[in-house]
């Protein structure tokens, strides 16, 4: 799929003894697969899994070569070691190019931004992320509603932690509410040293949704 979208340009011999080599996008005439709505299996898109999906792609515009809209449902998929419940996605300004010729070899080319119209993580993926993250941790629980909260142990003593989550155009945030080790509790000034916001416009392409929140035991995102 790359040699079919990409063609060498040109190279340099850099002074470490290593090659620089410049690749430019090919211009593809006519649609990659016509439109409609296609089964796939096994597609992973840049570390998202997926064993069973469907693509329904519209709107092709042969100037741009590219589809008007993408819409993407799996009913269970894995991203960094989370589940992911009902996932659906609509992606504007699409395309891609198979090294098979058929939909299932799909490699993303081109999209200009993804909606998460649903997406659910639960609890349980977040025990399991943190029990295999951090060795130190053991027999991590975690509740998320309204916020999350995390509870376990680490060398003998009790950790107790929560944290909550807000969203804004092209930026998530993430606020430490509690915290405490054994006997000791983090005071109020310095939980306000543990506020983290994460600038989704780095991304290759837009995100957006319009909700995110923690409820009833899930991570919800649409």
């Amino acid at each position: 799929w790359f040699g079919k979208s990409f063609s060498r340009t040109a190279s340099f011999d850099l002074p470490d003894g290593e090659k620089l080599i410049l690749y430019s996008k090919n211009r593809v005439s006519g649609a990659s697969f016509p439109e409609g709505e296609y089964p796939l299996k096994n597609l992973d898109m840049g570390g998202l899994f997926m064993e069973e999906a469907s693509l329904t792609l519209s709107g092709f515009d042969p100037a741009r070569n590219l589809y008007a809209k993408a819409a993407l449902f799996s009913p269970y998929a894995t991203l960094a070691g989370f589940d992911i419940y009902g996932l659906k996605l609509e992606i504007t300004d699409f395309s891609g190019q198979s090294d098979t010729g058929s939909v299932s070899g799909l490699r993303v080319t081109s999209a200009g931004a993804v909606r998460v119209v649903s997406a659910k993580t639960t609890n349980y993926s977040f025990e399991r992320y943190l029990y295999a993250s951090y060795a130190g941790l053991e027999k991590p629980e975690v509740i998320l509603d309204k916020t999350a909260w995390v509870r376990g142990t680490s060398k003998g003593s009790e950790i107790n932690w929560e944290f909550s989550l807000s969203a804004r155009p092209q930026e998530v945030g993430l606020q430490l509410v509690d915290f405490s080790y054994g006997g000791y509790t983090l005071p109020g000034f310095m939980l306000e040293l543990f506020r983290f916001k994460y600038d989704l416009s780095v991304l290759p392409c837009e995100l957006r949704f319009n909700r995110i929140e923690f409820k009833n035991q899930l991570l919800e995102v649409s």
